[in-house]
């Protein structure tokens, strides 16, 4: 916990100890000063947590005709020492069936606050990594909520296209 308190951050730091021995008088002796120096270095991790798939069902009429958003309590794990931005973009610009390209651009997805989060810019996503968190405090273990969202304006991009067990898919990239 001292360490997390005081070292955390990245950096050099250096104290002096001074080392005291005393004669069988109690009289000071001698005195020897030691140098100690602690490296932090910097240190970033992003990790995915629990499930890491996102799943949206388009069944019914109702599910074309309104949003449609899934909300991934402390989906994402940030340990940071210095001050730290998190970006998202899509693996690719289009979701993909079969591993085949498809025409629904990943456009069509949002990245927002998830239930509880004030801190994340919404963003839709695209190939372009966009940053969601921007010079956010050094952190230990930080648990981000995100929802994602398909706006009802966009259910139209998946009319005319086959139906069926295998899914569209994309992948998220956070960095």
């Amino acid at each position: 916990a001292n360490v997390v308190q005081y070292l955390f951050k990245a950096g050099t730091y250096t104290f002096n100890i001074d080392l005291r021995t005393r004669n069988s008088g109690s009289s000071l002796s001698d005195v020897k000063t030691i140098t100690v120096t602690i490296t932090a270095d910097p240190l970033s991790s992003i990790a995915v947590q629990g499930t890491p798939d996102i799943n949206f069902s388009y069944g019914s009429l109702a599910d074309y005709q309104t949003s449609k958003s899934v909300n991934i309590p402390n989906h994402l794990l940030i340990t940071n020492n210095k001050n730290y931005e998190v970006y998202v973009k899509s693996g690719t610009a289009n979701f993909t069936r079969s591993s085949i390209a498809t025409t629904i651009p990943a456009s069509i997805v949002q990245v927002q606050n998830g239930n509880g989060e004030t801190a994340v810019t919404s963003r839709t996503l695209s190939t372009t990594s966009q940053s969601i968190i921007n010079n956010a405090g050094s952190v230990i273990n930080r648990q981000l909520s995100l929802k994602y969202t398909i706006p009802a304006a966009q259910t139209l991009q998946f009319l005319g296209k086959q139906t069926g067990t295998t899914p569209y898919i994309l992948t998220v990239i956070y960095s």
